[in-house]
């Protein structure tokens, strides 16, 4: 593991944290920041690391899936004679 029980002891994931990572997936705006975002969410650091970790991988997986309707679709359209 890269993050161990130490590291999550020694550094907190905080609100706005939470709530910046959270806007950030939801395609929003966190909003101004509030005195509120400097208390501890009580995430561990690890917790982030293996959910970060795991989005990426099933951002990796679509973006092969879209290169590979891409693909199909252009394949599609040449053999029936159908251009972009």
């Amino acid at each position: 593991m890269y993050v161990t029980a130490s590291d999550d002891a020694a550094y907190g994931v905080n609100v706005g944290f939470v709530r910046a990572y959270n806007a950030a997936w939801a395609g929003g705006d966190p909003g101004p920041a509030a005195e509120s975002d400097r208390e501890p969410a009580g995430i561990p650091l690890s917790e982030v690391a293996e959910t970060d970790a795991f989005n990426a991988t099933v951002c990796r997986a679509w973006r092969e899936q879209a290169f590979g309707w891409r693909e199909y679709y252009d394949k599609l359209t040449a053999a029936t004679g159908n251009a972009r």
